[in-house]
C-alpha cells in the first residue's frame, strides 16, 4: 500500500514535467522494487535450506489432544475397549500451527512462541541424527501437552524438555527408551505419561514416585519383569497399562491402590498373583472396574480377583484356566466376564441361585472344551449376550428357556444336529420391548434341517445357518418377519434353488409366495431325453407328439440333438409347453451332453430293459444316472 501511495504522489510531483520524465521514474520505482523482492525471496529460500539440512528435524504439529477424565457408567468401554481415562477429545486451545512447526530449529524464535501449550512430534531428521531440543524451551509455562513419535532424543534434549513443569500429558512412543530419564521427576504435576512401544526393562523408583498427580501410565509394548512395588506410592493413578512385557507375577500391592480403576497387564507371561508376606488376603478398597489379564499362563483364575467389589470387566481369555470359581458368578458388580479360548469343561453348579450376580449382562465361553449348556447361566438375570461357539455343545437344553433377557447367542463352531422348539420359548416370554432375542448364530454345526424354531422367534433380526448341512429350507418361513438377515451360505441346498436363497429371505419368501398362485406355474419346461442308441427316446417323444404309439424307423434316428415343443393340457391347469431335447444315443455324442444338462430341467433317461441286464447294467443305466447326479449337484452347489 505505500509502495501505491508513493508512486501517486511521485507522478503528482513530476506531472508539470511532461510524460516522459514520469514514466522514467516509474520504471525506475518498479526496477527497485523488484530487487528487494528478489532479496527478500532468497532470504527465505536460503533459511529455509539451511533448516532441511539441520539435524534437528520436527514433524507435524498439529492441533493436540486431551484426554477425557470422566468415567463413562454407561459401560460403552466394554464395547470399543477403549479406556475412558485416556479417550481423546480435540481442544480449541493454542498450539503450534502448520507454518511453525519449524520454530524450534532457531533458538532466536523460542520468545516468540512462548504462549504455545501444545506440541507433537512425529519425524526424524533427514540425516537421521537425534533431534536436539534446547534449554529455552523452559521459556514455555503455558505448555501442557507434549507427544513425541518415533524419534530418538539425547540425554541433553530430554532434561531440557522436562524443565517445563508446567506440562501434564507427555507422550513419548517408539522413541527406542532403554531407561527412563531421572530428569522426569521434574514434571512433579504430570498426569498422563505414556511410555509405551520402547526398550524399557525397569521402572526406576525415583522419576515415578515423584509424581504425586499422576493418572494414567501405559508402559505397554517393553521389555519390563515386574512391576515392582512403585507403583504403590502413584495413589492418584487411575489407569495402569503394561500390556505386551515379559512381566511373570503380579505384586499384591495393586490391591492396596486407592484410585486405580483400569488395570490391562494382558500378553505377558503371568502365571499368578502374589499374596502379601503374612499371607493373609484382607478385602481391598481398590475401586478397580476393568481388569484385562488375557493372553498370559494363567492356569487358575487369582484368588485375588474376588477382593475387587467394585469390577465390572474381567478379561481372562487366552489362558490356561480349567476351572471357575464360584466367587466370579456372584461378584455383585460384574457386567463382563470373558474367558474365551481356556481349558474349562463345566461350571460350578452348587451355587445358591438366588446369590447370582445381578449385574451380569456378557458372557463369552467360547473356544473351551464345554459339552452343553451350563445350567447356572441361564439363571442370571442379566445375561444378556451368551458367546459359546468352538465348544462340543451337542444340544441345547430346556434351561434356555430361563434367559429371560438373551439377545445374543452365539453356539456356532459347535456339534448341534438340531434346534429343539424350546429355543423359541426364549423370545415368547419376553414382556418388555427393551429385553429380545436379535441375534442367534448357528454357523458351522450338523444341522440337516432348517430349525422351525427360528420362525417362532418374533424378535429375531438375525440368524446365521451358514455352512451347516441343510437341503430344504420349509415354506412355512413365509412366517418369518421379512426383515431377519438370513445367512445361508455354505449349505447344499436344493429346494427353493440355490440362486434364490443366496438372494436373502425376501427372494425365498417371494419365491414360495409366488408358488401358491396359479401364475408362477412354469409354461414352459425344458425336458432332455437320454438314453443309449435305439434305447426308444425318439418312439417315446412321438408318443407325447402323437399321442399313440409310432415307432421309429431306421433311417429316422436322432444324429446330434432334436428340439420340438410338445403342447400338454389338464383340467383347472393352464396349458404348458414341453420343450423337448432329444439327443442322440451314439457313443460319439456322450461327451456334448453335459453342457445341455441343467438344474431347472426335467430329465428323463430312456432304458431298454430287455438289453439291462447284470452285465451291461452299468453302461446302460447306471452310468447314465450318476453322470447325472454329478452334473446337477455341480449346478447346485
Amino acid at each position: 500500500m505505500e509502495f501505491f501511495n508513493l508512486l501517486e504522489n511521485t507522478l503528482a510531483v513530476t506531472e508539470p514535467y511532461g510524460g516522459h520524465v514520469r514514466w522514467v521514474l516509474t520504471i525506475l520505482l518498479g526496477m527497485v522494487v523488484a530487487i528487494c523482492l528478489h532479496y527478500v525471496v532468497k532470504a527465505y529460500l536460503t533459511r529455509k535450506a539451511e533448516g532441511s539440512k539441520s539435524t534437528q528435524q520436527l514433524g507435524q504439529i498439529d492441533e493436540p489432544r486431551v484426554e477425557d477424565m470422566s468415567f463413562d457408567e454407561d459401560m460403552s468401554f466394554l464395547q470399543t475397549g477403549q479406556d475412558p481415562l485416556t479417550s481423546p477429545i480435540c481442544t480449541k486451545e493454542k498450539c503450534t500451527d502448520d507454518h511453525e512447526s519449524t520454530f524450534l530449529f532457531y533458538q532466536e524464535q523460542y520468545k516468540d512462541n512462548v504462549d504455545v501449550e501444545h506440541i507433537k512430534l512425529t519425524k526424524q531428521s533427514e540425516e537421521g541424527q537425534p533431534l536436539a531440543i534446547f534449554e529455552e524451551v523452559n521459556q514455555f509455562q503455558l505448555l501442557k501437552t507434549v507427544t513425541i513419535i518415533g524419534l530418538e532424543l539425547d540425554d541433553t534434549s530430554l532434561s531440557n524438555l522436562f524443565q517445563c513443569t508446567s506440562i501434564r500429558s507427555l507422550k513419548m512412543s517408539n522413541c527406542q527408551l532403554a531407561s527412563i530419564p531421572r530428569s522426569l521427576a521434574n514434571l512433579k504435576d504430570l498426569e498422563i505419561l505414556d511410555l509405551s512401544h520402547n526398550n524399557l526393562t525397569t521402572l526406576p523408583s525415583r522419576p515415578i514416585r515423584s509424581m504425586p498427580c499422576l493418572k494414567s501410565l501405559n508402559v505397554s509394548h517393553n521389555k519390563l519383569t515386574a512391576i515392582g512395588a512403585v507403583v504403590r506410592k502413584l495413589q492418584a493413578l487411575r489407569n495402569l497399562d503394561v500390556s505386551y512385557n515379559n512381566i511373570g507375577d503380579i505384586p499384591y500391592e495393586i490391591l492396596e491402590m486407592k484410585s486405580l480403576e483400569f488395570f490391562s497387564c494382558s500378553h505377558n507371561k503371568i502365571t499368578r498373583w502374589l499374596h502379601p508376606s503374612n499371607g493373609e488376603i484382607e478385602a481391598s478398597t481398590c475401586p478397580l472396574k476393568s481388569l484385562n489379564m488375557s493372553s498370559n499362563l494363567l492356569a487358575d483364575v487369582p484368588h485375588n480377583v474376588k477382593q475387587l467389589k467394585h469390577l465390572l470387566l474381567i478379561d481372562l481369555s487366552n489362558n490356561e484356566i480349567g476351572e471357575v470359581p464360584e466367587a466370579l458368578l456372584l461378584m455383585p458388580t460384574l457386567r463382563a466376564l470373558h474367558l474365551g479360548n481356556n481349558k474349562i469343561t463345566k461350571l460350578p453348579t452348587d451355587l445358591d441361585l438366588n446369590k447370582l450376580s445381578p449385574t451380569l449382562c456378557d458372557i463369552d465361553l467360547s473356544n473351551n472344551k464345554l459339552d452343553d449348556l451350563p445350567l447356572v447361566l441361564c439363571f442370571l438375570p442379566s445375561l444378556t449376550k451368551l458367546d459359546l461357539k468352538q465348544n462340543k455343545i451337542s444340544a441345547v437344553t430346556q434351561n434356555v428357556k430361563s434367559c429371560k433377557r438373551l439377545s445374543v447367542l452365539d453356539v456356532s463352531h459347535n456339534k448341534l444336529k438340531e434346534i429343539p422348539s424350546h429355543i423359541s420359548s426364549v423370545s415368547a416370554m419376553r414382556k418388555d420391548e427393551s429385553s429380545i432375542v436379535e441375534v442367534v448364530a448357528l454357523a458351522k454345526n450338523c444341522l440337516s434341517h432348517f430349525p422351525e424354531a427360528l420362525i417362532q422367534m418374533k424378535s429375531v433380526q438375525k440368524v446365521d445357518l451358514s455352512n451347516n448341512n441343510i437341503k430344504e429350507i420349509p415354506e412355512t418361513i413365509m412366517d418369518m418377519p421379512k426383515d431377519v438377515k438370513l445367512e445361508l451360505k455354505g449349505n447344499p441346498i436344493i429346494d427353493p434353488p440355490l440362486q434364490v436363497c443366496q438372494a436373502g429371505l425376501e427372494t425365498i419368501q417371494a419365491f414360495y409366495e409366488d408358488l401358491t398362485t396359479a401364475s408362477s406355474i412354469t409354461q414352459c419346461l425344458k425336458t432332455l431325453f437320454l438314453g443309449t442308441y435305439e434305447a426308444g427316446k425318439t418312439s417315446l417323444v412321438r408318443v407325447f407328439q402323437l399321442k399313440r404309439s409310432d415307432l421309429t424307423k431306421p433311417d429316422e434316428r436322432t444324429h446330434g440333438i432334436e428340439i420340438a415343443e410338445i403342447r400338454l393340457s389338464a383340467p383347472n391347469t393352464p396349458n404348458i409347453t414341453l420343450s423337448v431335447w432329444d439327443f442322440a444315443g451314439q457313443e460319439t455324442y456322450y461327451i456334448t451332453h453335459q453342457f445341455f444338462l441343467s438344474a431347472k430341467a426335467l430329465i428323463l433317461l430312456v432304458v431298454n430293459l430287455e438289453e439291462c441286464d447284470s452285465a451291461r447294467f452299468y453302461s446302460t443305466c447306471g452310468n447314465w444316472v450318476e453322470n447325472m447326479i454329478a452334473k446337477v449337484s455341480s449346478l447346485t452347489n
